[in-house]
């Protein structure tokens, strides 16, 4: 299954990082999630990337939930009522698209069954309680650590363990099970509160919570599960009202079930431990949820979010119908109806080429291969391939251009084709866009909707201004900049840049393009490592008001680009579009930013503006 823009984005804008600056979120984007990014890093250093490779870590979480899953439904001793329960959990189609993907969805779902297991085990257990307790809490504290979204329900199951370790010190004096759990819950679970807490609250202040929705939780979180339980299955509208009426029934029985058991017939509440315990994490992980959004604005959780939900209810709803069905027989109805419509559900979605959300981008991997058939066939010879791609499509695109090693290939550039790109992927429906250059259709790729594209007349365009700087001390641009002998042939000098240094800068006044945005910024920069294995570093395009203040700042990767094979020189083209000149006094400037943290040498470096 090909890889998606977020899989990809993470892939070479966080793996490629440090182990540290993903750990310590140096990335003000909630894109990051730092477990799956990590161990995607960890994968990469033992084995070749490759799709399956870099999604082991989601694998794994598959693995741990189908054990955990059929673990934690124990308690029910009815076998058709255990195999109904590992049904609801195992079935729903988009919980299973996350275990597919390198995204921490699907680990993060793993972990949290593995926590509700541990939870189990200290409820029911006399013994060890305080080990039971501390792997619950660090499961949990991992699930959120691989995704964000269980942070909520880290919160819960910590409120809900020490709620049980206060009552059973309250119901029979056990003051060595509630010191063990505060000891537990405190050395477990603190480190993973402030470390989470603090993230959070960094997201935040960047506007990084910004996916979910406004209307309310029924209409966003409940509303939005469903359609996504059913895949891309077009039922009629009934079927959705009766979905959603049978989670009313479920909802409102669970609350029947408690007042009836406990409050009417004084049952003991440690007889249904751990049902009360997975029924009051989904009320308070539900509540937390709607008092984030009233009390912080955070949007309601939608989609992929809000997953846990789905089985966090399922697990819910399963011990409900075992536990009711003894007094009311009639509730087999209901379940069977339940059961039926989740089988027949996940058979009519089931499916090994793509994911509900990430449809559109399940034929970038083919095209990508399409694309290296085309060129043995037409020019293998031909070295400076140009593609352009809609701009969900064009992380995906470059992770195949590194794991394949397309080093005839440039970096894959998100905009509309016009100028020189050979080739562009669009979807043909867009008849705005591709009727933007003259072209012939390559391949077709009926799933979704796409076609590559053959451009029938590259262009160079217009040239409006170029500059070149060589690295000379008699430049006055060079003034303030560490210059040093050439550690080859490229000349004289070449600028060395140590780690948050810059090189010295290309400048165009460009005022008089005032109103003007259809113009290009690009060029080239020879670049030099002492080691390929540490390339870091940036191209930066940049344009300042007359203020002095930054409105755009293109941050082109030098990670991106392949290793020269004439020596250690790499040869760097760059190039992207400009936003719109704002004042008449606009300067765009084009430089080297060393932000990685090893040193290396830059030459040669040329821009131009092209219209």
């Amino acid at each position: 299954m090909s890889f998606t823009i977020d899989e990809a984005y993470s892939y070479m804008n966080y793996v490629k990082d440090t182990y540290w600056n993903i750990f310590t979120y140096k990335f003000n984007t909630s894109n990051n999630h730092v477990l799956n990014s990590l161990l995607m890093k960890l994968s990469t250093e033992l084995f070749t990337p490759t799709e399956f490779i870099l999604r082991l870590q989601s694998t794994l979480g598959h693995i741990i939930f189908l054990l955990c899953s059929w673990a934690v439904l124990k308690d029910i001793r009815n076998p058709w009522f255990r195999l109904g329960g590992f049904i609801l959990l195992n079935t729903n189609p988009f919980v299973l698209d996350f275990f597919s993907l390198a995204r921490g969805y699907g680990l993060a779902g793993g972990l949290m069954m593995a926590s509700l297991y541990f939870l189990m085990k200290y409820i029911q257990s006399h013994k060890n309680t305080g080990l039971w307790l501390a792997l619950c809490t660090i499961s949990a504290g991992l699930s959120a650590m691989a995704n964000f979204s269980w942070l909520n329900y880290m919160l819960s199951v910590s409120c809900i363990a020490l709620l049980w370790a206060v009552y059973v010190q309250y119901q029979f004096k056990n003051r060595s099970f509630f010191l063990k759990s505060l000891i537990a819950l405190f050395l477990s679970g603190a480190p993973f509160f402030f470390y989470l807490i603090k993230i959070a609250t960094k997201l935040k202040m960047a506007n990084e919570l910004y996916y979910g929705g406004r209307k309310g939780f029924w209409t966003d979180t409940l509303g939005s599960l469903i359609d996504s339980t059913f895949y891309h299955a077009n039922y009629p509208q009934f079927i959705t009202i009766l979905f959603q009426v049978i989670i009313i029934l479920i909802s409102t029985g669970g609350l029947t079930f408690f007042l009836h058991r406990l409050m009417i017939k004084k049952e003991p509440a440690e007889k249904y431990g751990f049902f009360i315990a997975v029924s009051a994490i989904l009320v308070i992980t539900v509540l937390s949820t709607i008092i984030q959004h009233l009390l912080f604005n955070n949007p309601y959780l939608l989609d992929r979010s809000a997953i846990l939900f789905i089985d966090l209810f399922a697990l819910f709803a399963s011990y409900l119908f075992y536990y009711t069905y003894s007094s009311f027989k009639f509730t087999i109805i209901l379940y069977v109806i339940l059961l039926c419509g989740y089988m027949f559900n996940f058979i009519l979605a089931i499916n090994f080429t793509h994911t509900k959300i990430w449809i559109q981008q399940s034929d970038i991997k083919n095209m990508m291969r399409d694309l290296d058939g085309i060129r043995l066939k037409k020019d293998p010879a031909k070295k400076d391939w140009y593609v352009s791609a809609r701009w969900d499509c064009c992380p995906a695109a470059d992770f195949y251009r590194d794991i394949y090693h397309y080093t005839w290939l440039n970096p894959i550039e998100v905009r509309p084709p016009t100028l020189k790109e050979d080739y562009f992927f669009y979807p043909e429906n867009d008849h705005d866009t591709i009727a933007r250059a003259k072209y012939k259709i390559i391949k077709e790729y009926p799933a979704t909707g796409f076609a590559l594209y053959e451009n029938l007349d590259p262009s160079p365009g217009i040239l409006i201004a170029s500059k070149t700087l060589k690295m000379a001390p008699s430049d006055n641009e060079c003034k303030g900049v560490k210059l040093v002998t050439n550690p080859i042939k490229m000349g004289l000098y070449s600028a060395y840049l140590k780690p948050d240094v810059y090189s010295p800068y290309l400048i165009f006044p460009v005022g008089t393009l005032k109103g003007d945005s259809c113009f290009r910024a690009e060029g080239s920069v020879w670049i030099y490592f002492d080691d390929f294995n540490k390339k870091c570093g940036e191209v930066v395009i940049s344009i300042e008001d007359n203020n002095r203040k930054v409105y755009q700042w293109s941050s082109l990767k030098l990670d991106r680009y392949f290793d020269n094979k004439e020596g250690h020189w790499m040869h760097v083209k760059f190039g992207d579009w400009t936003s719109k000149i704002r004042t008449d006094k606009d300067i765009l400037h084009v430089f080297v930013h060393n932000n990685g943290k090893y040193p290396f040498y830059v030459d040669g470096l040329e821009a131009k503006l092209v219209k």
